[in-house]
């Protein structure tokens, strides 16, 4: 069954008065859990506004199982799936860009359309931008807010499909879209972020007001403030965190599994019983492979556990991070060398 989400005053009256849901998967166990619970509690609330799943997808820095599994669990959760992507590039392609920057293969010096040297900036901080590593960090997470957060907020200000409203078919302009179906004015983005899991998460308020993408007048106000004074025209969103009190328990069961499955299947992986082992198996493979938690296949935040399994189980995506760790003379991390894992994985 799983925990139990206690939706917010705020959050149940937005529900009410129509808001859409967007329920952000990464093919985790939370984002998992969160999704198959929020689709339940929508269709026995009877929430009018629209419910549908956004997955950004990371490229070739994704786990190669993640995409199937996302379409699994929209088509069992019953809710429709967007997936967007970085229109510049994916994960791997903008650490790339990163490092030609750094070595100076890309122009740094201002010009025409780059005239930095006017600004408000110093030279100091300018060199520092053009010297730093390429590599995304905990203090530097580009890979969040380019490659995910950026891209599904770009849904959530645009009009989507419903059962009465398919102006997805091929009939239909961009523009007549446009003009047509105005974007959502009351849009909750929910996410599958739990104390649990770190100090900073345990912080997190469970629901805020999504400056980013609301109106000006209503960005400084809390959320029932803001959904109180919200008018006509003026576009109000929301973050909220449904399973910010979930213990990996209750994740794991409303995953349809719990902690000693998980290890069982562990064991019979390691002892190389590899179909017994995803046997009808309900989370990500990953988890199976060893993973405690579930980003992209070799993430610069994840515990070494982690990242010595997506190493094992993605060599392509490593020889390319690792030809990026020489190119440059950063490694990943600065208390771990890819290069170095590599060769501990062949010896």
């Amino acid at each position: 069954m799983g925990g139990v989400i206690l939706v917010p005053e705020v959050i149940a009256k937005a529900l009410e008065r129509g808001a859409a849901l967007a329920v952000s998967i990464s093919g985790g166990k939370d984002s998992q859990a969160m999704l198959c619970t929020l689709a339940r509690l929508h269709r026995e609330n009877g929430w009018p506004g629209p419910l549908f799943a956004v997955h950004a997808h990371l490229g070739r820095a994704e786990w190669p199982q993640t995409m199937a599994h996302c379409e699994n669990l929209v088509d069992s959760a019953g809710v429709p799936l967007r997936v967007v992507r970085r229109p510049q590039g994916d994960l791997v392609q903008e650490i790339r860009d990163r490092l030609e920057k750094l070595r100076g293969e890309k122009p740094h010096w201002p010009d025409a359309q780059n005239r930095y040297c006017t600004s408000d900036q110093k030279r100091a901080q300018i060199d520092k931008v053009l010297r730093c590593p390429h590599w995304p960090s905990a203090a530097n997470r580009y890979c969040t807010s380019h490659q995910k957060t950026n891209q599904i907020d770009k849904v959530l200000r645009s009009p989507w499909p419903t059962a009465t409203q398919r102006y997805c078919t091929a009939d239909q302009k961009r523009d007549q879209i446009i003009k047509e179906h105005r974007p959502f004015p009351l849009v909750i983005s929910a996410m599958g972020i739990r104390a649990e899991e770190s100090a900073s998460r345990r912080k997190k308020s469970v629901v805020t007001v999504a400056s980013r993408i609301t109106a000006a007048a209503l960005q400084a106000l809390s959320p029932a403030e803001a959904l109180a004074a919200q008018r006509p025209g003026q576009r109000l969103a929301m973050d909220w965190l449904p399973i910010h009190g979930w213990s990996e328990d209750e994740v794991w069961q409303a995953c349809g599994s719990s902690l000693s499955e998980v290890n069982e299947r562990r064991a019979l992986y390691r002892a190389d019983c590899v179909e017994q082992a995803l046997e009808d198996w309900p989370a990500h493979p990953a988890y199976v492979f060893g993973n405690q938690r579930l980003s992209c296949a070799l993430c610069v935040l994840a515990s070494r556990n982690d990242i010595a399994v997506g190493a094992c189980h993605n060599p392509e995506l490593l020889a390319q991070y690792v030809a990026m760790e020489r190119e440059s003379g950063f490694t990943f991390r600065k208390d771990l060398s890819l290069a170095a894992l590599q060769v501990e994985q062949i010896s």
